[in-house]
Parts: C-alpha cells; sequence; structure tokens
C-alpha cells in the first residue's frame, strides 16, 4: 500500500518510534484468499489498533 500511495515509510516508523508497548495481541484470519492481521499494541505511552490484509495468497 506505501508503493501505491507514494507515501514515505518514515510516516509509518514515526508512529513507533517513541513508543514502548507493554501488551501485544494479533488475531490472524483467513478470508478466502487473502489473510488478515488485527494488531492490537498498548502501552503506558498510548494505545496502537491496525491491521495488515495481505491478498492473494492462495
Amino acid at each position: 500500500m506505501m508503493k501505491t500511495s507514494k507515501q514515505s515509510l518514515d510516516i509509518l516508523v514515526e508512529q513507533f518510534k517513541y513508543y514502548r508497548y507493554n501488551v501485544g495481541n494479533i488475531k490472524v484470519l483467513l478470508d478466502g484468499q487473502n489473510i488478515n492481521l488485527d494488531i492490537e499494541l498498548s502501552g503506558d505511552t498510548g494505545k496502537r489498533v491496525f491491521n495488515i490484509v495481505l491478498h492473494d495468497l492462495f
């Protein structure tokens, strides 16, 4: 997605640079030919929730 949107990877890196997470959960789901990763990170400085979709793997 970063390549097709022409956005710099630095935007993503900055989101995690100054954070320390104590708890992390990853849920892996199979949706047809896609794999979905639902990710939750939390710590003293805040919480991040995002997902990654890997398309057409099978």
